[in-house]
């Protein structure tokens, strides 16, 4: 057979070997001569939980590996241990932190090693996480829901592949917080209560806009949303609200954990979240709707979301606001809803944050009212009231007549937070950035619509940004903390 025969026929019959392994020596030169960044890395577990992220970093003595996962088992796993090897080297030790996982809860597992890495050196290896397993139910907040023994112990593994880098893994630190009811009466399930601490204390285990804080009852991660001074861990004061499943009993107090997780950690927008104007995208990061009974924002909308109605002349929805402006010669002027705002358990807290750029002849209400808003007198919500250079405390039925008290003075272009405590139909107080509060000057009626209004006389206007609605502190008095010492638990 002529030799370029017998060339063509075997370029025919293997050059398809050649191809791959050119595409391979491509692949390898690529991965190994971009950017750190556009690096790949690969983490799975074969079973039991999911693998959402690995780092693998050089440490002042060797170097750690973290791993985030999330718990895919019906029961409540109850993790004994955790350790890796990199590059066929052990890790000298290993822990997961929370140690107890219900499902579909993230654990954070670090590994260290004594060995030094090269730094931007792709790495491969493997990790097993040791644990007991029962089938007691996600709603069982207890850690010793599975004792450690030998005959429930499962290894759930699996294998990393990833880049070593010199990002900061501070490792996972908790804070005991005791939560004190010292009322008579106990806060509901599924209650709120606000969680206020200086970030600066913290801030050597804190991420610069506190995104890796995560908030825990036993085993279970509790739902928490960032109000305020969320964008650095040198704010002297900071406000975070969690929601409590189990409530808190009269007169009894109970211990949930705040935890300080690796700082390459972010807010979720599921278990924790923050106000929606104070992440970099708007409300990126907003879990309101998950931490409180009922939950709008307004910015960044087209139309009002559903269940509110407009009856305004003039509605603009701007990127972090709905900007309510009553036309001249309008008799309708407000916008309500009935369906997520309800009297269905009383009594309750409506919080609002608004702002106007009006003058200080303003005129407008937020609050509640029986009916559907029209120019009839009667159909006047109660609630909070801006007129004549005040907010104020304000009572039904009169169209303004009666301003009720004075809470504060109105500043225009300033925003402002309304709290209305509905404590009963004779009773409503309001309150303006949490400060003293007012109640208002009348015995009110029923309600069942959530409202905010304008003057149909003054060509007034206002911005709402968002609106929640979340349980009564017991006697309107909010539990106390008392915060433990901080410990590394990962």
């Amino acid at each position: 057979m002529p030799k370029g025969q017998s060339a063509i026929e075997f370029m025919t019959g293997y050059g398809f070997v050649f191809l791959i392994i050119a595409i391979a020596l491509a692949m390898l030169f690529l991965f190994s001569s971009v950017p750190a960044t556009v690096l790949p890395t690969q983490c799975n577990f074969l079973s039991g939980f999911s693998c959402t992220d690995a780092i693998y970093t050089n440490t002042p003595t060797g170097s750690s590996l973290f791993i985030s996962a999330i718990d895919t088992q019906p029961g409540i796993v109850n993790i004994s241990a955790f350790s890796s090897y990199i590059n066929f080297l052990p890790s000298n030790t290993g822990v997961c932190a929370p140690a107890v996982a219900t499902s579909g809860q993230t654990v954070y597992c670090t590994a260290t090693f004594t060995f030094k890495p090269k730094l931007g050196n792709i790495y491969s290896g493997s990790f097993k996480l040791t644990a007991n397993y029962c089938a007691g139910g996600a709603s069982n907040l207890s850690t010793a829901a599975c004792p450690y023994n030998s005959i429930t112990s499962f290894t759930y593994g699996g294998n990393v592949r990833a880049q070593s880098s010199f990002l900061p893994l501070t490792g996972v630190w908790r804070i005991p917080l005791n939560v004190i009811n010292s009322q008579s009466n106990a806060l509901a399930q599924q209650g709120q209560i606000p969680i206020s601490f200086q970030p600066i204390t913290y801030n050597a285990y804190e991420k610069s806009d506190l995104g890796n804080i995560r908030f825990y009852s036993g085993a279970k991660e509790l739902n928490s949303w960032c109000e305020y001074n969320c964008t650095s861990s040198s704010a002297i004061n900071t406000l975070f609200w969690i929601k409590l499943p189990q409530g808190l009993p009269a007169n009894t107090n109970t211990v949930i954990s705040m935890y300080f997780l690796p700082k390459t950690v972010e807010y979720d927008g599921i278990f924790a979240g923050e106000a929606p104007q104070l992440s970099q995208s708007y409300a990126q990061y907003d879990n309101g709707g998950n931490v409180f009974s009922g939950y709008t924002v307004f910015g960044g909308l087209s139309t009002l979301p559903a269940g509110w109605t407009n009856e305004v002349s003039t509605l603009t929805f701007n990127p972090t606001n709905i900007n309510i402006v009553q036309a001249p010669g309008s008799t309708n002027e407000a916008v309500y809803t009935t369906s997520l705002y309800t009297q269905a358990q009383v009594p309750f807290v409506l919080d609002m944050l608004v702002g106007t750029t009006s003058a200080p002849g303003f005129g407008g209400n937020i609050g509640l009212a029986p009916t559907t808003v029209s120019s009839v007198c009667s159909g006047y919500a109660t609630g909070t009231w801006y007129y004549s250079g005040g907010i104020r405390a304000y009572a039904t039925g009169d169209c303004g007549i009666d301003e009720g008290s004075l809470i504060a003075a109105y500043v225009p272009s300033t925003n402002y937070l309304v709290t209305m405590s509905y404590v009963s139909a004779t009773n409503i107080v309001a309150s303006v950035n949490y400060g003293a509060p007012q109640s208002s000057t009348k015995s009110q009626g029923a309600y069942t619509y959530l409202t905010f209004q304008v003057n149909p006389n003054q060509a007034s206007n206002f911005n709402v940004y968002w609106a929640r609605y979340r349980a009564y502190p017991p006697n309107g008095v909010m539990p106390t903390l008392s915060f433990g010492t901080v410990t590394k638990v990962g």
